[in-house]
């Protein structure tokens, strides 16, 4: 990963864990400064850029398009661990003209159940296609939001704006093809003896994982990511299995619901699916599954599926809520089994010959194209069904949907 990393700084405000020993997220984005109003916001240009944001600020910044790349614009909204924050709290983000009209439906994040502070992300976009708003070249507008509890910590947020470009297609893929079919078997999970990895705070050093079984170590309060890489075609499938702890000497708890959480967040930082579960210090699990990486798949309308539009790398985040804090003492083990089921297709012929740079990390080492310099395990499946692309089979359990930006 990039050695430049620096820390984000935030505010520090009440939790129910010790997390002094929690690393704050970290960054590689140059500093900016967005502004209330938007005739006077700052240009960015494709990057990486740092700000924070209050209760109830709106800031823009302004993004210069041309008439032929789709755009993906996302903000990651990042409280320290130690933050409090409510259910709803989180961000909303858009993309606008100049006249205010929206480019594509607009993206939030929030916390949810969990209620434990942690990096959320939403993104928004414009993309090339016809007979919609925002496809001529242009200055447009980038906006964020965030919407907080009178209850939740005041202090202002870090968040981190990611700009990035995608090329056009040659012979112009701007209408929702026929519908396709894709293979629901239930995969084999992967077993045989883990590798002992470490997570990282976020998307700028998240470690990168192929198919196999890891396992690693969480604090209460902590937030842990992980890319794998998914080539066009493929499906991800991951559980997080969670081991039995003691409980600490003098417990103030027994309980915590909702205390394991699982996001998927796709190249663009867009959220594709979750799941929840709660954890009393006996064994836990979370699962999740997704449809094939697919180009077609942004014109489809669950948003489940249409966040699987790109190949690259996708993003694995775990979070152990502070209230586990409660009943158990340090750390709490737990298992992760990644499979990439399928084989590699063909993606898009982008226009030139590019390659998409949604394909590549945010750290170092980014997989160029996509393509076939991908080498990663497979799942074996078992069952030879198909469904239609309007319905996805969760792998062990049903994934809660959380709210995402569906970028029509």
């Amino acid at each position: 990963m990039a050695a430049a990393l620096a820390a984000f700084a935030g505010p520090a405000g009440a939790a129910l864990a010790d997390t002094s020993g929690i690393p704050s997220y970290k960054t590689a984005g140059t500093a900016v400064t967005g502004t209330a109003g938007s005739t006077d916001a700052p240009t960015v240009k494709p990057g990486i850029y740092t700000d924070t944001i209050g209760v109830g600020d709106r800031k823009y910044y302004g993004v210069d398009l041309d008439d032929s790349s789709s755009a993906f614009i996302s903000a990651v909204a990042a409280p320290r661990a130690d933050t409090t924050v409510g259910y709803s709290d989180g961000i909303s983000v858009s993309l606008q003209d100049t006249d205010g009209n929206s480019c594509s439906l607009g993206g939030d994040a929030s916390f949810g159940s969990a209620e434990a502070a942690r990096p959320i992300a939403a993104y928004a976009s414009r993309r090339i296609v016809n007979d919609r708003s925002c496809q001529k070249a242009g200055h447009y507008l980038f906006l964020v939001e965030r919407d907080s509890a009178a209850t939740s910590d005041p202090g202002d947020w870090p968040i981190e704006i990611r700009f990035v470009l995608e090329p056009g297609v040659e012979h112009g893929a701007t209408t929702a093809p026929s519908p396709s079919s894709w293979s629901s078997g239930t995969p084999v999970p992967p077993s045989g003896s883990a590798k002992t990895v470490t997570g990282g705070t976020g998307f700028n050093d998240a470690t990168e994982l192929g198919a196999g079984v890891y396992t690693d170590r969480i604090l209460p309060g902590q937030t842990l990511f992980y890319e794998v890489p998914v080539d066009w075609g493929q499906q991800l499938f991951t559980t997080a299995e969670f081991g039995n702890t003691e409980p600490k000497e003098g417990a103030t708890g027994t309980f915590a619901s909702s205390g394991i959480q699982l996001d998927l967040y796709n190249p663009a930082r867009g959220a594709v699916t979750d799941d929840s579960a709660s954890y009393d210090g006996d064994p836990a699990e979370v699962a999740l599954g997704t449809a094939p990486a697919l180009y077609a798949n942004r014109f489809n309308t669950t948003d489940s599926i249409s966040a699987m539009r790109f190949s690259g790398r996708y993003y694995l985040e775990i979070t152990l809520s502070p209230a586990v804090a409660g009943f158990i003492d340090g750390k709490v083990s737990f298992t992760l089994r990644i499979g990439v089921k399928g084989s590699a297709v063909a993606g898009p012929a982008y226009i030139g010959g590019a390659d998409s740079p949604l394909s590549a990390g945010d750290g170092d080492g980014g997989v160029a194209g996509g393509g076939s310099a991908l080498r990663l395990a497979g799942f074996a499946a078992l069952g030879a069904g198909t469904v239609l692309v309007l319905s996805l089979a969760v792998w062990t359990v049903s994934a809660r949907r959380r709210s995402v930006d569906a970028v029509r």
